[in-house]
C-alpha cells in the first residue's frame, strides 16, 4: 500500500510539472514535443522511479480520474468524455503507458470514491491543510472564477441587500463557501 501511495505521489508530481508544458506556445528548436514524451524523459528521474513505474504499468490496467461534469468534461452527444480533461487523461495514458479513464460523478459520490479509493485522481478538489493531511494535492491548476446569475430584470445584489440578505446556492463542503464570504464581506450574513 505504501508502495502505491510514493508512486500515485510521483505521478501526481509529474502531472502538475508537466500540465505546464501543455500550454506552451512555442515549439522547441530541438524538436521536444509534449505529446510525445514519456515518463522517462523527465530530466532528474531516477532508475528506481522508472523501475517502481514499470511494476504499476503491470499491476494496474488503469486508473479513474473522477470530477464534476464542467465544461472541462462534459458529455458528447456520442456519451463520450470530452474537454480539457479528457485530453489531459489522453496525454496522461500515453506519457505513463497507464490508462487514465475520466469519469463523471456527483459532488458527493466523488468524494466518496475519493475516500473509498475507486478513484485514483481528481481536478475537482481545491488543495486546502485539511484536505492535505488526508490526500495528496497539488497547487492550483486552473482557474476556475466564480459568477453569479440573476434573471435579466431582475435587482442586482447591491440592491437587494437594501431590502433583505441576499441568497446563494453552493455546495456543501467545497472551498467556494468561504471565496464567497471573502469576496461579499458584509453581503455574506451567514454560513449556510
Amino acid at each position: 500500500m505504501k508502495r502505491s501511495k510514493l508512486i500515485k505521489r510521483i505521478i501526481l508530481l509529474t502531472m502538475l510539472t508537466l500540465v505546464v508544458f501543455t500550454g506552451c506556445k512555442k515549439k522547441p528548436e530541438n524538436n521536444f514535443s509534449p505529446e510525445n514524451i514519456s515518463f522517462r524523459d523527465i530530466p532528474g528521474v531516477t532508475e528506481e522511479e522508472i523501475r517502481a513505474i514499470e511494476e504499476l504499468q503491470k499491476e494496474v490496467d488503469y486508473f479513474i480520474y473522477g470530477l464534476q461534469p464542467s465544461t472541462e468534461a462534459f458529455i458528447e452527444k456520442n456519451g463520450e468524455i470530452k474537454g480539457y480533461t479528457a485530453l489531459l487523461n489522453e496525454w496522461l495514458t500515453n506519457f505513463f503507458g497507464i490508462q487514465f479513464k475520466p469519469e463523471l460523478y456527483g459532488w458527493s459520490d466523488l468524494i466518496a470514491g475519493l475516500e473509498n479509493g475507486k478513484i485514483d485522481f481528481s481536478g475537482d478538489l481545491t488543495a486546502t491543510d485539511e484536505r492535505r493531511k488526508i490526500y495528496f494535492m497539488t497547487d492550483t491548476k486552473i482557474q476556475r472564477p466564480v459568477r453569479y446569475i440573476q434573471l435579466v430584470e431582475s435587482m442586482p445584489l447591491s440592491e437587494v441587500v437594501l431590502f433583505r440578505p441576499p441568497r446563494y446556492i453552493i455546495l456543501d463542503g467545497t472551498t467556494t463557501v468561504d471565496d464567497v464570504r471573502n469576496a461579499l464581506g458584509r453581503w455574506f450574513l451567514k454560513q449556510f
